[in-house]
């Protein structure tokens, strides 16, 4: 039955089901829906998401993110955001969800044995790895961002604040879809104002 739903994309259906406690996977609106299953499915490569403050574009993205690590294996994601605070902002949200979800608490690659409060302090690390080969990472686009030289990519790059990164910084992550441009989709987030 849930394979139906996977199959047939029924996002809805989907973040009920996996994310039961979560408001904002009870309660999408059409237009999130899009937004989820778009990232989730790997829909299209390049997506620009450019939505007012307060929309959930972030929460939709997280939710994304989950799913999309549920559905596949080895992919390799990256959240970026000008500074470091702000990568945290969607970090927190796939922890929350992370916390929230059986199935991603049991794929997330920690030793279990330590118990929820290990669980939580795993999460909110930079890095998560997953059983599946998934990971995740945040790294900060802060002036000419050296420090994202040297990371690829095979599931995507997430841009938050996207106007507001540097354009020398904007060049680096590009390159990081080079490992698997084809299978890889770059989600840049910003605010109509930026």
């Amino acid at each position: 039955m849930l394979d139906d739903y996977i199959r047939s994309k029924d996002i809805n259906i989907l973040c009920k089901y996996y994310f039961p406690h979560n408001k904002t996977a009870q309660n999408l609106t059409p237009k999130q829906i899009e937004i989820v299953r778009i990232i989730a499915y790997n829909e299209y490569p390049r997506v620009c998401i450019n939505a007012f403050t307060r929309y959930g574009k972030s929460q939709c993205v997280a939710l994304g993110i989950c799913l999309n690590i549920i559905f596949h294996e080895n992919k390799k994601w990256c959240i970026i955001a000008p500074q470091d605070d702000q990568t945290t902002i969607i970090r927190n949200y796939i922890a929350e969800l992370i916390i929230d979800c059986p199935l991603l608490s049991n794929l997330l690659d920690i030793d279990r044995s330590f118990g929820v409060d290990r669980l939580k302090k795993e999460v909110s690390q930079k890095r998560m790895t997953f059983k599946n080969g998934c990971e995740l990472r945040t790294i900060s686009a802060y002036q000419e961002a050296f420090r994202l030289m040297g990371f690829g990519v095979s599931g995507g790059v997430i841009i938050d604040e996207a106007a507001k990164i540097e354009r020398e910084a904007y060049a680096k992550i590009i390159r990081m879809l080079g490992d698997e441009p084809e299978n890889s989709i770059l989600i840049e987030l910003a605010n109509p104002w930026s």
